[in-house]
């Protein structure tokens, strides 16, 4: 949403530019950046202020951006997932004697590939995400995250752990890597066609 024009809800006065207002993921209200005094709660509903964002080419507003609890209960399955593919190539190395050798590197080599490159997969979809209903979408250009952005995403948390995790508690809920990969993490509506 671009809050140009439009009237702070703290001050009253219109927001003059893009970069100067927030606004509230919930309730859609604007609040120029300085009214804020470090505030990221929505003063009306309690929702997140999110930076204003212009309205792309297409008409279609910055989709709602995924909860907390959403990005984690995804992160959580994905990491499920990729567990169950070591799991399985381990297991079948004990059992089938002529992989024995190569089962664990297999199995870890599909434990890395699906950690670091998933979100890459349809529509910035990991399995996770899937079942969340979000996706990673590039926070530019709108369109769904790729193998080399799912990449840079995945491999910071990858290194940094729980560091890379704390910076979701920001407005625009993004986690380092998000923030490296350029990309937001959002929610997905279904439409039913008729």
């Amino acid at each position: 949403m671009d809050p140009s024009g439009k009237p702070c809800r703290a001050c009253g006065r219109p927001i003059t530019g893009i970069r100067y207002g927030m606004v509230c993921d919930r309730c859609g209200i604007v609040v120029h950046n300085h009214c804020l005094k470090e505030m990221l709660r929505c003063p009306e509903c309690g929702g997140d202020l999110i930076p204003g964002t212009q309205t792309p080419a297409d008409g279609h507003p910055l989709p709602a951006l995924a909860s907390r609890r959403e990005r984690l209960t995804g992160q959580i399955l994905d990491s499920l997932v990729a567990d169950v593919a070591l799991i399985v190539a381990m297991t079948v190395g004990e059992f089938v004697t002529p992989l024995r050798e190569v089962a664990p590197a297999a199995g870890l080599a599909g434990f890395v590939l699906y950690y670091l490159l998933a979100d890459g997969l349809g529509q910035g979809q990991s399995v996770g995400k899937r079942v969340t209903e979000t996706a990673v979408i590039d926070a530019t250009t709108r369109v769904p995250c790729t193998f080399a952005r799912s990449f840079v995403r995945n491999l910071s948390l990858m290194v940094l752990g729980i560091l890379d995790v704390a910076f979701i508690f920001g407005p625009r809920r993004q986690r380092l890597g998000d923030k490296f990969a350029n990309t937001l993490v959002i929610k997905v509506v279904r439409t039913n066609p008729d």
